[in-house]
C-alpha cells in the first residue's frame, strides 16, 4: 500500500511541474517576430495541421489546481472542426481566426515578462502522436529601442527552458 502511494504522489508531482515535456506529445512553435513587432507562432513541418485552439499564457502555475493567466487565447468553433495552417503560416499574436471563438482578448505585452505559447492541433491523417506544441518567449529592448521578441530555447540535454535570456524577469 505504501508504496503505491509514493507511485501516485511521484506521478501527481510529475503532472502537476511545469517544466516537463511528454517526449511523443509535445512539439514546438517557432516563434518569430513581425514587421510592427509582434509575436508570429509557426509550426514547422510537411504537412498542413489541424488547429483547435491556441493558447498564451504569463506567470507560473501557483499549484497543481490552477493554470498561469491567460494573455490571449482562443478555440475553433464550432466544436470538433479545425483549420487547416500550412508549414509556411504564422499565427500573428491578437489575430484569431474568422471560426475562432476568442476565449480571452489579447492583452498589450509587456517587456520583462515570460510568455508561453501552446497550439493544439493534429495532423489530418491522424498519422502523428504530436497533440500540442509549445515554446516560451519575451520581450527585450532591440537596438532601436523598441521592444523585441526573443524566443526561450528549450536545452533537450538539460531538460529545461533557458529562460536566462529574458533579463529582469
Amino acid at each position: 500500500m505504501r508504496r503505491r502511494d509514493r507511485a501516485l504522489a511521484g506521478l501527481v508531482v510529475l503532472l502537476a511541474s511545469g517544466g516537463c515535456r511528454a517526449l511523443s506529445s509535445m512539439g514546438d512553435v517557432e516563434v518569430t517576430q513581425t514587421a510592427d513587432g509582434l509575436p508570429c507562432f509557426a509550426v514547422r513541418g510537411d504537412a498542413p495541421l489541424r488547429l483547435h485552439a491556441l493558447s498564451v499564457t504569463h506567470g507560473e502555475r501557483r499549484d497543481w489546481r490552477t493554470l498561469p493567466d491567460e494573455s490571449w487565447g482562443y478555440t475553433v468553433a464550432p466544436p470538433g472542426a479545425a483549420l487547416a495552417a500550412g508549414p509556411t503560416g504564422c499565427i500573428r499574436y491578437g489575430e484569431a481566426p474568422p471560426a475562432a471563438t476568442v476565449r480571452h482578448a489579447p492583452e498589450p505585452l509587456r517587456p520583462a515578462r515570460l510568455y508561453r505559447v501552446e497550439i493544439s492541433a493534429s495532423p489530418p491523417s491522424g498519422s502523428d502522436g504530436t497533440a500540442a506544441y509549445e515554446a516560451e518567449f519575451c520581450l527585450v529592448d532591440g537596438a532601436d529601442g523598441k521592444p523585441a521578441v526573443r524566443a526561450v530555447a528549450w536545452d533537450a540535454e538539460a531538460r529545461r527552458w533557458r529562460r536566462e535570456v529574458c533579463p529582469d524577469r
